[in-house]
């Protein structure tokens, strides 16, 4: 088996079925849920939505900007997100039904078209996510591409996930992700993925194993609920606003590093927020570079509105190579 690290359009799109849950894993917000039973009283897809109120959030998120001209809109139904507009690539999204169904879709102006089915959704006693079936259909330039995975997620006993395994295959292609989390005083601390990637040329099999490791440092600020997304710009933000993974952090990071081999050294990054005159974060900081900007019902008629001109390269489409990452 030859390794390979420049992977083809087929793998690149099978590729982000599994990171549309990816920073689930590795991600920090900043407010807290009910201390109920992690794998308990599975719902088997109820349609049981967590509100606003059942993570703490006093006020909810309603629209999110980039300085590259992304912008996230969220509609929130009896205190749930239940549709709105994604901050990467616009992704239009819906939450809901009897079984939970989440659905997204996107269409370019070069004809590019994107659709993805979120079903066989299992919940726990909190409405978090034990497992689900994630399909995904992306056509452009004559051709079109079909994708499948699924995933199963571990929490502890006060809702948090540790643990979630992530599979995607296709005739051509295979992909496999582990995560597993750390977790100290309500916070996440660190995050180990493994993956393994696997793909058919020609009678060839080529293998590529990757690891990264997140290490999160905190200084006690808190939040009224911000989800901070490291790993991934294809990974839809609005599955973590909707609180579908579990119990997230108490308190926003200060600082993280990653390493991407366990004996290798680690790039360290510090961060930072502004608020505003109720207290709520209006903004997040990368080494001093501002990454998004927050809006709640009473502050979205400030939002400025974006240019296209600086639209950041889609991290999702199907023609992006892994080397291109």
């Amino acid at each position: 088996m030859k390794s390979k690290s420049i992977l083809s359009g087929m793998s690149s799109l099978l590729h982000s079925v599994s990171f549309v849950f990816m920073t689930m894993a590795c991600c920090a917000c900043l407010t807290s849920c009910g201390d109920d039973d992690g794998d308990g009283g599975s719902t088997g897809g109820s349609g049981n939505l967590p509100s606003t109120g059942d993570m703490g959030i006093t006020d909810p998120v309603v629209a999110i900007t980039s300085p590259w001209g992304d912008v996230a809109r969220f509609n929130y139904t009896d205190g749930a997100l239940t549709s709105g507009v994604s901050l990467t690539d616009g992704i239009n999204f819906t939450i809901g039904g009897k079984p939970l169904v989440i659905k997204g879709s996107a269409n370019e102006s070069d004809g590019e078209s994107y659709k993805q089915t979120i079903s066989n959704i299992r919940q726990n006693a909190a409405g978090a996510v034990t497992s689900a079936t994630l399909t995904i259909e992306e056509s452009g330039y004559g051709e079109t591409y079909r994708a499948s995975g699924n995933f199963t997620c571990t929490y502890d006993s006060g809702n948090r996930l540790i643990k979630m395994v992530s599979e995607s295959s296709s005739p051509e292609y295979s992909y496999e992700a582990v995560y597993t989390n750390t977790w100290h005083d309500g916070n996440l601390i660190k995050t180990v993925m493994t993956y393994t990637e696997k793909e058919t040329e020609e009678g060839e099999t080529y293998e590529y194993n990757g690891y990264e490791e997140y290490n999160f440092e905190y200084d006690g600020v808190k939040n009224n609920g911000i989800y901070v997304r490291f790993m991934d710009d294809s990974v839809p933000e609005y599955i973590l606003y909707a609180g579908l993974m579990g119990k997230p952090s108490e308190d926003m990071i200060s600082a993280y590093s990653v390493k991407y081999s366990k004996d290798s050294q680690p790039n360290s990054v510090t961060c930072s927020t502004d608020k505003d005159s109720k207290g709520r974060v209006s903004a997040y900081y990368e080494n001093g570079s501002l990454q998004y900007s927050f809006y709640y019902s009473d502050t979205v008629s400030q939002m400025q509105q974006q240019g296209s001109a600086a639209k950041r390269t889609h991290a999702r489409r199907m023609f992006k190579t892994h080397a291109e990452k």
